[in-house]
C-alpha cells in the first residue's frame, strides 16, 4: 500500500523518558533515516516528550565477563527498584552480537529473555533484548 502524500508526522512522544531519549540521540547522532515519504533525513526528534524518569545508566567494564555480569545484575536491580517485571525491561546493545551475549547471558542467570527479532509484540514477562536499531 503505498501512504506517500497520506501521512502525518506525530510529534508527541507517550512512550519514552526524556532522558532516555536524549541519551539515545547522542548514540545515533549522524545516523541517517529514511521517513515514510521516502526522503532521507536526520535522525527524528519529537515535538514533545511527556514522560521523565532516571537517567540511563552508562559503565565502562573492565571485559566481556564484567560487562555481562554487571547487566544481569542491572536487570535485577531495576526490577526490584522500579516494582516492575522482567517484561518491562529492554537490554539493547549496539551490535547483533552484543545483543546475542546479553541474551545468553540472561538466560543463564534464569533471567526470562527474548530476542527483538523474534519478539511478536504480544505482552510476555520477559527482557526484551535487541539492537538499538531493532527498537526503533
Amino acid at each position: 500500500m503505498d501512504v506517500a502524500g497520506r501521512t502525518t508526522v506525530l510529534d508527541v512522544n507517550h512512550r519514552n523518558t526524556r532522558e532516555v531519549l536524549q541519551f539515545a540521540s547522542v548514540l545515533v547522532q549522524g545516523d541517517d533515516v529514511v521517513d515514510v515519504e521516502g526522503t532521507t533525513v536526520r535522525g527524528d526528534v519529537p515535538g514533545e516528550v511527556r514522560r521523565y524518569g532516571a537517567n540511563p545508566v552508562y559503565v565502562r567494564c573492565q571485559n566481556e565477563d564484567d560487562r555481562q555480569r554487571r547487566m544481569v545484575q542491572r536487570v535485577h536491580e531495576v526490577v526490584a527498584e522500579i516494582g516492575t517485571n522482567f517484561g518491562d525491561v529492554a537490554v539493547l546493545s549496539l551490535s547483533r552480537r552484543g545483543a546475542e551475549l546479553a541474551l545468553d547471558s540472561l538466560k543463564r542467570a534464569g533471567v526470562p529473555a527474548v530476542n527483538l527479532e523474534r519478539f511478536d509484540g504480544v505482552p510476555v514477562n520477559r527482557v526484551k533484548v535487541g539492537t538499538v536499531k531493532r527498537a526503533k
